[in-house]
């Protein structure tokens, strides 16, 4: 009987001591949870309850946060100036900041400032989700940012970034700097000594929306990437483990999505509508880099850009890219699978010289005009265009060729035409040509007829209608493609592509 007493007695007592400290300090372990509120907060207030929150940015950023802490911003209050929080969490107890209670999510424009709304400097273990983001008035010859995450002296790899849920809008800074961007997370610099000792590890970027920013969208920027092949110093680290996935971007006056100097990251399920707006205008001159892709890889190692789809990029008069995709200078062993494009007025693809090894297939580009593939460098770096579907029902797309082409097809239909330009620099091998063409290139597989599309044209904005490129179980392309060692083993339907038997031309296989 003594010791069932004893043991209710510490139960009661335990209890008593949970209920308390719930009451009274809002305290998770290890971290404490920090309420702001600009409509009823105080500064004076300890900021540990939704009913004792602080109310102004400036206390957010005099304090240095640990471990475990999660900052919560009331929803539907607004705030004017810039976030500098202070302090890094941990491996298992990263720093939180998102919104609290019902409404729309809590609103921070920097207004007349110009710069980053929300920074981070040599801190990590991170996860920021459900602000909404403004970079105040325009400021075009600064730089303005949304959020950025910056490695500049820390001297090591940081860890754990996550970006996700956020609304990000009005970055209106120049569009001459990488800097303005709405999402910036690496190591200032180009070839630099901060590279040697400096990365990124476990970056996610997903499910944030972007309306206008120039320059960029979303940059994930270290000083240099992996391989061989590279003009950089030895020693530079690359970043690691990097995802950009589920993202929307809109009204971009340059790069929407950008990873520089990276191991295998991977870019997936994001849309883009109208980007490149203003890199190249002949009003901006000539000191800087004009040239500007919707997504694109630079110094990647065994990269993926899959699902994505890509609307309505400009190319203006300086900038000589305006593509869709990109793999950009010593890409190596990347892969661009089941994207669609649309409307983009520098074409689909470009692949640069001393990007080697890649492979572009299952994809679906409709009205890509100018350069459809831009395969620039030697066929000797062994880049792979195998199983697209391109369309085009008006105006001129041109191919360069220097890569090895195979089992696409290209339609031109109606008054639109498709010339391939010193096609003796590519391979091609079984392809389907149909339409306007002023020669065709020297194919021996080659399949000269219309494909039998089930209503090609109608893609649209939406890639659920991408099923308007499936193939008549009469189509001449059955069966007629070349069998391709290690093909990803599905077509953009999800559709089995056998390893032994030739395949269908095209994105998709014959039903």
């Amino acid at each position: 009987m003594r010791l069932k007493f004893i043991y209710l007695l510490l139960t009661i007592t335990a209890s008593i001591i949970a209920s308390n400290n719930s009451n009274t300090s809002e305290k998770r372990c290890p971290g404490y949870t920090y309420y702001i509120d600009s409509n009823n907060g105080l500064d004076a207030n300890d900021g540990l309850s939704p009913y004792r929150p602080w109310k102004s940015l400036n206390h957010v950023n005099a304090h240095e946060f640990t471990p475990g802490d999660s900052i919560l911003f009331k929803s539907g209050c607004e705030w004017t100036g810039q976030l500098r929080p202070k302090g890094s969490g941990s491996k298992d107890h990263p720093i939180v900041m998102e919104s609290y209670g019902a409404g729309s999510f809590p609103k921070i424009n920097q207004g007349k400032i110009a710069g980053i709304v929300l920074l981070l400097q040599n801190q990590d273990q991170w996860e920021i989700s459900h602000l909404d983001l403004s970079g105040g008035l325009p400021k075009p010859t600064q730089q303005v940012g949304g959020i950025h995450v910056q490695a500049t002296t820390v001297g090591r790899v940081l860890k754990h970034i996550v970006i996700r849920d956020c609304i990000i809008r009005n970055i209106y800074g120049s569009v001459k700097l990488y800097e303005s961007s709405a999402i910036w997370v690496g190591v200032p610099g180009w070839n630099d000594k901060n590279g040697l000792t400096t990365s990124f590890d476990d970056v996610l970027i997903e499910n944030n929306k972007i309306y206008h920013s120039d320059r960029c969208g979303i940059l994930v920027w270290t000083t240099a990437g992996p391989g061989s092949k590279s003009n950089f110093q030895s020693g530079l680290i690359p970043s690691k483990n990097v995802i950009i996935r589920g993202n929307v971007i809109e009204d971009i006056g340059g790069d929407a999505i950008l990873v520089l100097g990276s191991d295998q990251p991977l870019v997936e399920k994001n849309i883009v509508k109208r980007c490149c707006l203003k890199a190249g205008n002949p009003a901006l001159g000539t000191d800087y880099n004009a040239c500007a892709a919707a997504i694109w890889l630079h110094h990647c190692e065994r990269g993926i850009m899959q699902y994505n789809a890509v609307y309505d990029c400009l190319k203006l008069d300086k900038n000589k890219d305006g593509m869709a995709y990109d793999f950009d200078f010593n890409c190596n062993a990347s892969i661009l699978q089941y994207n669609y494009s649309r409307n983009n007025a520098g074409g689909f693809l470009l692949i640069m010289p001393s990007a080697t090894n890649n492979i572009t297939r299952y994809n679906i580009s409709e009205n890509d005009r100018n350069r459809l593939l831009c395969l620039q460098g030697t066929r000797s770096d062994m880049n792979l265009v195998y199983n697209n579907t391109f369309y085009i029902n008006s105006g001129a797309s041109h191919i360069i060729p220097r890569a090895y082409i195979s089992n696409n097809i290209f339609m031109a239909e109606g008054s639109a035409t498709i010339e391939v330009r010193n096609p003796d620099e590519g391979v091609f091998k079984n392809n389907c040509y149909s339409g306007n063409w002023s020669a065709l290139p020297s194919d021996q597989g080659k399949v000269v007829s219309d494909p039998q599309f089930i209503n090609p044209g109608f893609g649209g904005y939406n890639a659920e209608n991408l099923s308007c490129y499936n193939l008549n179980s009469t189509t001449p392309c059955k069966g007629k493609g070349i069998i391709i060692e290690n093909n990803g083993g599905k077509d953009m339907n999800g559709t089995t592509i056998s390893q032994s038997l030739p395949p269908d031309i095209g994105a998709f296989q014959a039903k």
